[in-house]
């Protein structure tokens, strides 16, 4: 018997409570912003909650894994025991596998919710499409790597084979997830940099956008486990690549949702966010002439112009809206975007000539 110093389970189920509260709070702090304080709860929005649900299975998986003997040595187990732990094991991994694909086309979707220009946008969808096929074709290969599919957990089955390597299946999964985290991360970049904002605005909103970048340590430090793991003591000699399999989908689910949280950042004044935008309105001045007054919604103070009583207005054109939806999503300043206003106004000699 090896010892209850080689019991890793109690630490793969400090993790899991750890990142579970971590990614609950923070899905339901972005369902606040998105469906309370912003109204514009979106499709990305709904992915990430059935991401979160996904993460929570394979979590209740890796539980009853680490109660029949995840984290143990081969050798300390009893069969059932080890049968036991490894088809909870195998199934968790099922389940990561979707749960990493719904972060990734969310991702995706806020993404296209904040880029207008086609060329990125054409790049997302391709990166999403990818994703997709790429995680279906993981998730299938995972399932059937075996003959029949219980000799991945159960390997006294008579006659049963393994038809493929698991542990290329997962490096190669892990070049994916990497190369996805790093798109996502560069692209605001280029979309932003272009934009007449000031520089420590720019700054603030890549570093949100790109905190996704974080999820990308969780695959590349386990590609350094998987490169050396035991697979004949699987359930023990896994336990630092598992560790940063439950990191990754925690980090991307609350990295996700943080990029949203600009309406909570903005209240508090952090990483130099204003919440701010301009209503107008207008009416007749006292001696009969029209007047519009312009009212920033942040700092700047309102301002009102007169106009001459012969004056009439024809036309307000505003360029930029201070909604509660749209494609900035609330990520991008409204305060220091150049906004044009332009008004077409006409006097009473133009008309009767």
């Amino acid at each position: 018997m090896s010892g209850l110093q080689d019991n890793r389970g109690p630490e793969i189920v400090l993790y899991l409570i750890i990142l579970l509260a971590v990614t609950w709070i923070s899905v339901i702090l972005r369902i606040y912003v998105r469906f309370w304080i912003i109204n514009a709860f979106g499709a990305d929005d709904l992915l990430i909650i059935v991401a979160l649900f996904s993460y929570s299975v394979f979590g209740g998986l890796l539980f009853a894994s680490v109660h029949h003997g995840l984290g143990r040595h081969d050798a300390d187990l009893a069969q059932d025991q080890d049968i036991k732990a490894r088809m909870y094991y195998a199934l968790s991994t099922m389940i990561y596998i979707v749960t990493m694909a719904f972060i990734k086309i969310s991702i995706g979707l806020l993404m296209l919710r904040v880029v207008v220009a086609r060329r990125y946008t054409y790049s997302i969808k391709f990166t999403m499409t990818v994703v997709t096929l790429w995680s279906t074709a993981e998730l299938l290969f995972v399932i059937f790597q075996c003959k029949p599919v219980q000799f991945q957990w159960n390997t006294t089955i008579e006659g049963g084979t393994r038809t493929g390597n698991f542990i290329s299946a997962a490096i190669a999964f892990s070049v994916m997830s990497i190369l996805s985290d790093w798109f996502y991360a560069i692209l605001p970049i280029p979309v932003l940099w272009p934009l007449k904002i000031t520089l420590q605005s720019k700054i603030s909103i890549v570093l949100i956008l790109s905190l996704g970048i974080i999820a990308s340590v969780g695959p590349i430090i386990r590609l350094k486990y998987l490169l050396i793991i035991n697979y004949s003591d699987l359930l023990y000699a896994d336990t630092d690549a598992l560790i940063w399999t439950i990191v990754e989908p925690g980090i991307g689910i609350t990295t996700a949702s943080i990029a949203t949280f600009r309406p909570i950042l903005a209240a508090w004044n952090c990483l130099g966010l204003k919440r701010s935008g301009t209503s107008r309105r207008g009416g007749t001045t006292d001696n009969g002439g029209p007047y519009i007054t312009f009212q920033n919604l942040g700092t700047r103070p309102t301002t009102t112009h007169s106009m001459p009583k012969d004056t009439k207005l024809r036309s307000v054109v505003h360029s930029g809206s201070y909604g509660m939806s749209g494609s900035e999503e609330f990520i991008l300043p409204h305060d220091d975007i150049t906004k044009t206003i332009g008004i077409a106004v006409v006097h009473k000699n133009d008309i009767e000539a």
